[in-house]
């Protein structure tokens, strides 16, 4: 917050932002960005950063101090198919899941253990090569959904359980990817965004249902 406040009170005053931080933590490589989304995350509390880095490791950070809680390396479960993770949420009670190509990883940092490892049976990666800077995905209390321009994926992060396993329209959609994804405030929903229209999810009644 103290270099946020820094670097407004600079730009207010002059053309461009200059800002001292606090602390810095030196990772193994950079991470992604594009005009579309960031692989880094604050969690809830604004206390932890979730981040990857283009090598495929996953970091959680310390925002008061900037030191690393924990530095996940692509094989740090070594019986896992990891690939490189591409995509790190915080989930609430000190979790967070873990996107890689081929699985979903769903982790206790505090504790830094693997609570489980999640895969599809859809024979379809949960990332497409397009998504190197970050899937179309979104966590809503312990539900994630991921879209990966063919198939929309729920899952239930406590029981591993697929929720919902939806297949695109592809002669409807001309887009291979969403631009947004969204649960409802019940989570019984999930909203894509695809192009100019917005299209709605049943949980409940797992089929698809355009809503404007």
């Amino acid at each position: 917050m103290y270099a946020l406040n820094e670097a407004l009170h600079s730009y207010e005053h002059e053309e461009h932002l200059n800002y001292k931080p606090l602390y810095k933590y030196e990772m193994s490589g950079n991470t992604y960005s594009s005009q579309s989304q960031s692989s880094g995350m604050l969690s809830e509390d604004g206390q932890t950063y979730f981040c990857v880095d283009q090598l495929g490791n996953a970091y959680v950070l310390n925002v008061e101090d900037g030191s690393c809680i924990w530095k996940i390396a692509p094989g740090e479960w070594e019986t896992k198919e990891t690939n490189g993770f591409r995509k790190i949420l915080p989930v609430k009670d000190e979790k967070a899941v873990l996107i890689t190509k081929k699985g979903i990883f769903y982790i206790d940092w505090k504790k830094q253990q693997l609570i489980r490892e999640m895969k599809n049976d859809a024979e379809e990666d949960f990332l497409s090569e397009r998504d190197r800077d970050g899937a179309c995905c979104t966590v809503s209390g312990t539900n994630l959904a991921i879209a990966n321009g063919h198939y929309l994926w729920v899952y239930d992060l406590e029981s591993g359980e697929c929720q919902l396993q939806s297949q695109y329209d592809q002669e409807k959609y001309s887009s291979d990817q969403a631009n947004a994804i969204a649960f409802d405030e019940k989570a019984e929903n999930v909203f894509l965004a695809f192009g100019k229209e917005l299209n709605m999810l049943s949980l409940l009644h797992q089929k698809a249902k355009r809503v404007c």
